[in-house]
């Protein structure tokens, strides 16, 4: 959402209030950068591939 384009007005509008949190986002996924666990789950649930990685180590690892 933060890199889209569009142009209808849903998505201009949900496009704008996503920004506030741009900073924090864009800081919390670079390489470099150490998260809490929280932060980690949530950046996480986003994507798919590491939320089906994830979903697997807790029904199978623990």
């Amino acid at each position: 959402m933060l890199q889209c384009d569009c142009t209808d007005p849903y998505c201009l509008e949900t496009k704008e209030r996503v920004q506030v949190c741009r900073p924090q986002v864009l800081r919390a996924t670079m390489n470099e950068t150490i998260v809490s666990c929280t932060v980690a789950q949530w950046i996480c649930s986003v994507d798919t591939l590491c939320n089906q990685a994830f979903q697997f180590y807790q029904q199978n690892c623990r």
